[in-house]
């Protein structure tokens, strides 16, 4: 890591402080998931369970299973009626 830093010129906190304010891919996913999740949530009324919203996701072309789907709902607050 020293010699790509130097090489960058950068020091290495400062190459460490940038990865650590990068958002990761997992939560730039998880992100547009949340979005997408409230989205079909308030289209459906709320009437949609974990099972219906993840075969909605599917449809949508986003690879979500069962129990993605009940994580991600929970995370955005919705509960089926």
């Amino acid at each position: 890591m020293k010699l790509v830093c130097r090489v960058m010129e950068v020091s290495r906190s400062g190459y460490y402080h940038y990865l650590k304010a990068m958002p990761s891919l997992k939560k730039q996913k998880e992100a547009r998931l949340l979005v997408e999740i409230k989205a079909l949530a308030a289209e459906s009324q709320n009437s949609y369970g974990k099972r219906m919203m993840a075969k909605h996701l599917h449809a949508k072309g986003y690879q979500v299973g069962v129990y993605a789907a009940r994580t991600l709902m929970s995370k955005a607050g919705i509960e089926c009626k």
